[in-house]
């Protein structure tokens, strides 16, 4: 075996380990990213405008455009959701590590810290509206730790249903869970909506906002609101 035969093996082995060593996204996948900025210098604000900023700008590699289609805040953590698409593949080739570097490097530009990103696969809509109401229902439960005045322990909230902790939360703490604003208890859904008016060439853009627990018996109304255009 030549010297460069062996020199191209060798380059094809590394190229493989890279490729075998980086998940990629199916096509008929969608995805969620997940990004933590609890070790950032955030606030409920800059939280939120980030979101905004992403769901309106995007992510950018060249002329490609990476658009969520909503995006979930609580606390320090939002959500991004992204669609499947019909064939091909997704931004960046569907590569976990480079969707999450990107992601990180845009948002430290906004936080003085460290961003944490992770990619959630999903085959289905109906396992992102489960998803989605696991996070929010647990961020419930953290929110109602928070509000107790230490007579409710996190151990304790995740033995107790819901309804059991709001009691809890009532007879404790004298706190009554209704009377928390909604952002509060269940975080916010943001939608970038960009509406054009052809006759006077301009363009009106606004979020639409979405904050409460999620409802089964209604998933139409969130495949509109997540999926509509």
């Amino acid at each position: 075996m030549s010297v460069l035969s062996s020199s191209r093996r060798v380059h094809n082995d590394v190229n493989e380990y890279e490729e075998n060593s980086d998940r990629k996204i199916p096509f008929s996948s969608y995805y969620i990213i997940k990004v933590d900025l609890s070790k950032a210098t955030s606030t409920p604000k800059t939280v939120i405008n980030s979101a905004k900023y992403v769901l309106r700008s995007g992510t950018k590699y060249g002329s490609i455009v990476n658009l969520p289609l909503a995006a979930y805040t609580f606390d320090n953590e939002i959500y991004f959701l992204y669609s499947c698409i019909d064939q091909g593949e997704h931004y960046r080739s569907g590569s976990h590590q480079l969707i999450c570097s990107e992601m990180a490097s845009l948002l430290t530009r906004e936080h003085n810290g460290l961003v944490l990103c992770s990619i959630i696969e999903f085959d289905s809509r109906t396992k992102i509206y489960a998803y989605f109401q696991d996070k929010i229902v647990e961020n419930s439960r953290k929110k109602i730790v928070g509000l107790s005045k230490g007579t409710i322990t996190k151990k304790e909230a995740h033995s107790l249903t819901l309804t059991e902790c709001e009691a809890a939360l009532m007879e404790r703490a004298g706190i009554s869970w209704s009377e928390i604003p909604n952002n509060d208890r269940f975080g916010v859904f943001y939608k970038y909506i960009c509406e054009e008016n052809k006759s006077e060439a301009v363009k009106t853009e606004k979020f639409s906002v979405l904050s409460e627990m999620i409802n089964f018996r209604d998933l139409d109304k969130y495949e509109k609101y997540l999926f509509g255009s």
